[in-house]
C-alpha cells in the first residue's frame, strides 16, 4: 500500500508541475503576442538595423507583408547598399542582409509612390 500511495503522490505532483508549466507557457505566449502587436502598431518602436523577420514586422505599415516579400523587394532593387538602406553582414559565401528601418521606410514610400503614379 505504501508504494501505491507514494506513486499516487508522485503522479499528483507531476500533474501539478505540468499544469504550472502549461500556465507559464500560456503567459509567455501572451507576452510574445503583445510584443508582436506592439511592433505592428508602433513602427517607430524598432529603429536601426534589423534582420528580415523583424524588419518585415517593423515595416508592415509601409506595405511589407512578410520577410519573403521584403527579400523580393530587395532583389527588385527597392533598397540600395550605397544609400545605407541595407547591408550584408555575412562572413561567408551566402549573403545575410540587415535592413536600416528609417531608411527602408523612406525607400518603400518612394517605391510605392512611383508605382501608384
Amino acid at each position: 500500500m505504501k508504494v501505491e500511495e507514494g506513486l499516487e503522490k508522485m503522479i499528483a505532483e507531476l500533474l501539478l508541475t505540468l499544469k504550472s508549466i502549461k500556465a507559464d507557457n500560456l503567459a509567455l505566449k501572451d507576452e510574445l503576442l503583445a510584443l508582436k502587436a506592439r511592433f505592428e502598431k508602433q513602427p517607430d518602436f524598432c529603429e536601426g538595423w534589423l534582420r528580415p523577420e523583424e524588419a518585415a514586422i517593423a515595416l508592415k505599415a509601409e506595405g511589407v507583408r512578410n520577410a519573403r516579400y521584403l527579400s523580393e523587394l530587395r532583389r527588385n532593387g527597392v533598397f540600395r547598399i550605397d544609400k545605407g538602406e541595407i547591408r550584408n553582414v555575412s562572413r561567408g559565401d551566402r549573403p545575410t542582409w540587415e535592413y536600416n528601418i528609417p531608411k527602408c521606410r523612406k525607400a518603400l514610400q518612394r517605391y510605392f509612390k512611383e508605382i501608384n503614379h
